[in-house]
């Protein structure tokens, strides 16, 4: 699990943040204790099945709320 590889091999912190199994996507998010890393993930398979892999590193211009509602309208918008 790619998870637990980034926690006991980088030491890095990471969070699940939402995952919805009726839309396919898991978004999540890594982080080194020190902030050099800083990225959030969305991972999902449309209805059509094609899969999306999307990230943003770390921005101080986006909220994390903003990084969260951006990457599920895209995801969502997407596989429509």
């Amino acid at each position: 699990m790619e998870s637990k590889y980034f926690i006991e091999v980088h030491k890095l912190l990471v969070e699940k943040i939402e995952e919805d199994k009726t839309t396919n996507f898991i978004l999540w998010h890594v982080e080194s204790e020190d902030r050099k890393l800083d990225t959030y993930f969305l991972f999902g398979i449309s209805p059509n099945c094609s899969f999306s892999n999307f990230s943003i590193q770390a921005t101080k211009k986006w909220s994390r709320e903003k990084k969260i509602e951006f990457f599920k309208n895209l995801y969502l918008n997407e596989s429509n």
